[in-house]
């Protein structure tokens, strides 16, 4: 392992054993749930975890993973000789996961534990991550790191479309979304995160005017000419999402279109059948 290690949340969603052959240690938030707390994705698959959440009259919540979570977690990974630990968090609009991990490098006194708001989660935080990665592997700094962090951050993009607004309200993330409720009926909202919250992008009439719209505001990012890293998301919705994958490909042959499953937390929050789009230019 290099001296520079990568941390991050269990929004990212790695695949468990990509974490672990990269070497990135993820510390989970936990899901509260019919009178159980449980790190995200220990006690139940997404697909148990989805069906109970449909059949239930309350919806679960969601809390950041405690300060000494990470404490432990930085303490094994200096054992193990890290001499830098980069921090890669989900939106601190979204959760409180960043502070909490401030709060434990606070408590060991280091200024060895460098921490980054990723403004996004899921797959754009996933890219964020895996870039870290490759870039601590290639012997860069940590001051370089982070820099390419931020150029990422600025030029990331993440669109996605909701079933209901209803799971966002309850769960008090839902930004300047607020604006829509009562109307969803006539409305098909476009959200996108920007400067880390949930915002409106765009209302239109249909899911797939909404599909369209969002196509289109990729095509006007390539059309930049720089060659971009694509990834759908989706809720407990993978053949919504295979068939919008099969729908890119066509409409960009050649280019690799990602497909991830957003897990609980996250689920939790924009509720099941939500589907989105990120894309990045990525740099040479």
């Amino acid at each position: 392992m290099g001296k520079i290690r990568v941390l991050t949340d269990s929004t990212a969603y790695l695949p468990e054993k990509l974490a672990r052959d990269l070497g990135i240690t993820v510390v989970p938030l936990a899901i509260n749930f019919r009178g159980e707390t449980y790190p995200e994705g220990s006690l139940y698959s997404n697909q148990e975890f989805f069906r109970m959440v449909s059949e239930s009259p309350v919806l679960p919540t969601t809390s950041q993973p405690p300060a000494g979570s990470f404490v432990e977690a930085f303490k094994q990974l200096f054992a193990e000789g890290a001499e830098d630990i980069v921090c890669i968090f989900i939106s601190t609009h979204l959760s409180g996961t960043y502070y909490s991990a401030q709060t434990a490098a606070e408590i060991l006194s280091t200024d060895r534990v460098h921490l980054f708001d990723s403004g996004f989660t899921v797959n754009s935080q996933r890219y964020m991550v895996l870039t870290a990665v490759e870039m601590a592997e290639q012997g860069k700094t940590v001051s370089e790191i982070l820099a390419a962090l931020e150029q990422m951050k600025e030029e990331m993009n993440l669109f996605f479309v909701v079933e209901t607004l209803e799971n966002l309200r309850k769960g008090g993330r839902i930004g300047g979304a607020a604006t829509l409720i009562g109307t969803l009926l006539q409305v098909k909202p476009i959200l996108y995160l920007r400067d880390g919250k949930i915002e409106v992008f765009d209302k239109v009439r249909t899911k797939g005017k909404a599909w369209a719209r969002v196509c289109q505001e990729l095509d006007n990012s390539l059309a930049g000419g720089k060659p971009h890293r694509i990834g759908l998301l989706h809720v407990h919705s993978p053949a919504d999402a295979e068939r919008l994958a099969e729908e890119l490909r066509m409409r960009y042959p050649g280019q690799q279109i990602d497909v991830d499953a957003a897990g609980q937390v996250i689920g939790t929050h924009v509720g099941q059948g939500t589907v989105g789009l990120c894309f990045y230019p990525v740099q040479d």
